[in-house]
C-alpha cells in the first residue's frame, strides 16, 4: 500500500526515466501500475487510468514498445552485484547495464501490467 500510495504521489513524471534526458519510459510507467494494480483501491484509480492511457499512447504501430527497460549484466560468480560501484552503460560483458535493444522485456512488462490493470477496473 505505501509502494501504490508513493506512486499515487507522483506528478507528471510518473513513467520517466531515472536519469538526467528525463525521457518517458514505458518500463517504469508500467513498474508504476503494477503497484497500484497490487493495491486496488478507489483513491488511486485516476492514477492507474492514467497510467493506462500513458501506455496506450506510448505503443508503436508495430504493438511494441520502445525499449526502456535496463538489464544488469553481473560478472560470472559476482554473488552480491548490488554492492558493485562500476556498472557501465552499454558496453559488452559482465559489470555493464544494457538497453533492453529490442524492447522484448519492456513490451512484455507493460503488458503484464495493462492485464492487470483490466483486472483490477473489472
Amino acid at each position: 500500500e505505501r509502494a501504490a500510495a508513493w506512486v499515487n504521489r507522483r506528478g507528471d513524471d510518473t513513467g520517466r526515466r531515472p536519469g538526467a534526458d528525463g525521457k518517458e519510459s514505458a518500463f517504469a510507467a508500467a513498474l508504476c501500475l503494477q503497484a497500484l494494480n497490487a493495491c486496488p483501491q478507489d483513491r488511486f484509480r485516476a492514477k492507474q487510468a492514467a497510467l493506462v492511457r500513458q501506455l496506450i499512447r506510448m505503443q508503436q504501430t508495430d504493438g511494441s514498445w520502445y525499449p526502456s527497460a535496463r538489464l544488469r549484466i553481473p560478472f560470472p560468480g559476482m554473488t552480491e552485484p548490488e554492492h558493485y560501484r562500476y556498472w557501465t552503460f552499454n558496453t559488452l560483458g559482465g559489470g555493464s547495464i544494457q538497453l533492453d535493444q529490442h524492447g522484448r522485456f519492456t513490451t512484455a512488462t507493460v503488458l503484464y501490467a495493462l492485464l492487470g490493470a483490466a483486472a483490477s477496473f473489472g
